[in-house]
């Protein structure tokens, strides 16, 4: 969720894990990890299990060194839901801002 990334500089993650056929898992053990880890004030990893609907949401706080200078900065979310059978990893790519506007 970018929409107060700008001034708020906390960045929301909602992750939703499905199985083939399309229905949601509850219980599956995730972990979220940030790169750049140097643009992340609160830590990288985050670890947490899947509600009753099958999602998990996490929170990062970003450093301002993530909005710093010209050029757009790139953050990568490396996923990995796991349960007593299965196993899978996804990355999701972000462009962060180039400049903060408050």
């Amino acid at each position: 969720d970018k929409r107060f990334l700008g001034s708020a500089k906390h960045l929301r993650v909602l992750v939703t894990v499905k199985d083939r056929r399309g229905y949601l898992i509850r219980g599956a053990l995730l972990r979220l990890r940030a790169l750049p880890a140097k643009h992340v004030a609160n830590g990288a990893v985050r670890a947490g299990f899947t509600n009753q609907i099958g999602k998990a949401q996490f929170g990062y706080r970003l450093r301002q060194s993530a909005f710093a200078g010209t050029s757009t900065k790139v953050m990568t979310f490396a996923a990995r839901a796991a349960t007593p059978k299965a196993s899978t990893t996804k990355r999701v790519v972000l462009c962060l801002p180039a400049a903060v506007t408050r």
